[in-house]
């Protein structure tokens, strides 16, 4: 299966270099209906669609791309579940999306 890399919701950013490591799916496309961000319930109705698109955190990529306080609580909320997962940070060195490994478990070895 080839990987996919899941993107919170469409953005202005450019995100060609984030298809390299696949498919690029929203969790959240245009119109779709979601709790407000300040709600409890925000980050699981998220999870909810990763779940529904069958998410594997150790193929798939969460794109940290868009605004940062909702994707700061999926990327919280996707630690909290999972002892490791795969995001896609822009690095500007770079010149695009580069991968890291993030969870519980690589947090701990880097302290």
């Amino acid at each position: 299966m080839r990987p996919r890399v899941f993107v919170l919701e469409p953005t202005r950013h450019e995100l060609s270099t984030a298809e390299r490591y696949g498919e690029v799916v929203y969790a959240l496309p245009r119109g779709a209906r979601a709790p407000s961000i300040w709600a409890g319930d925000y980050a699981d109705a998220v999870l909810d669609r990763l779940d529904e698109a069958d998410y594997d955190p150790r193929v798939d990529y969460f794109c940290v791309a868009g605004s940062v306080v909702p994707v700061t609580q999926v990327v919280a909320a996707l630690a909290s579940i999972y002892d490791k997962f795969q995001v896609l940070f822009f690095d500007a060195s770079r010149g695009g999306y580069a991968p890291k490994t993030l969870g519980r478990s690589t947090i701990s070895q880097e302290t």
